[in-house]
């Protein structure tokens, strides 16, 4: 247990780049790596307040959606980060194969590594479902104590799928990469695949184009329940409080 605790330590030095800023203060070398972690950080907030400023300007009769909105902020934004993170930390990492010749079981080094992963996404989404917590009480919506624990413990669990599904993703892009050697014809398979989704994307969200922004993010919010339906969950245990859809969603 000390090894995986430890495991994690090191990961998630190396993850916001802490090792190499000590690292760097400590041989007197000149790093703007400092700078670009506050500047993310920075940016995290800047995104954060967009996200508060547009939904204290929405009119939604329904206050839930409000919540809502931040859940699928927030899985976006962990799954978009997770894409490039996951294949970084696991499949191009220089140090998995050096942690592998020590006594350490791989199941450690996956789960220290993804569990780093999952630290990093709990702080933007923290972040941005304190702030759609905040837009929802603003506009008048009653923040019980069922409701805040409910957010809070499901909040805990958002970055869970985005990491496994970018994984999956991650797994299989680097196998077929590793067995045909980054060919041309495997890059060009993934170009048609990714033109493929964004042709679906577009199609889906046709009707999007001639709505005014309140309707536009309600038609958004309707496409994102097929395409994710914990985002339905979500808003149905918040609407209805409901404990049974509480307990599937943590266990989800």
């Amino acid at each position: 247990m000390n090894k995986l605790f430890k495991l994690i330590y090191v990961n998630l030095l190396s993850l916001f780049d802490i090792n190499k800023i000590i690292i760097a203060r400590e041989d007197g070398v000149k790093s703007n790596l400092e700078k670009r972690t506050i500047l993310v950080a920075l940016i995290n907030v800047v995104y954060a307040y967009f996200l508060y400023v547009i939904l204290n300007k929405l009119v939604v009769t329904d206050k839930v959606v409000l919540l809502v909105i931040g859940f699928f902020v927030s899985t976006l934004l962990c799954f978009l980060s997770d894409i490039s993170t996951v294949e970084q930390l696991i499949f191009r990492s220089d140090d998995t194969e050096f942690l592998f010749s020590y006594p350490i079981t791989r199941t450690q080094i996956l789960f220290s590594k993804l569990f780093t992963v999952y630290l990093k996404n709990l702080v933007g989404t923290a972040l941005f479902m304190i702030v759609s917590l905040l837009s929802y009480y603003n506009s008048g919506g009653v923040v019980t104590d069922t409701l805040f624990v409910m957010v809070l413990l499901v909040s805990l669990t958002i970055p869970i799928l985005p990491i496994i599904i970018a994984t999956i993703i991650s797994y299989v892009d680097d196998y077929y990469k590793t067995k045909t050697h980054d060919s041309i014809v495997y890059k060009i398979i993934k170009t048609v695949i990714y033109i493929c989704i964004l042709l679906l994307m577009i199609i889906l969200f046709s009707s999007v184009r001639n709505s005014s922004i309140n309707d536009m993010i309600m038609i958004v919010i309707d496409k994102l329940y097929w395409i994710y339906p914990m985002g339905l969950m979500f808003y149905a245990m918040l609407a209805k409080e409901s404990i049974l859809l509480f307990i599937i969603m943590l266990v989800i």
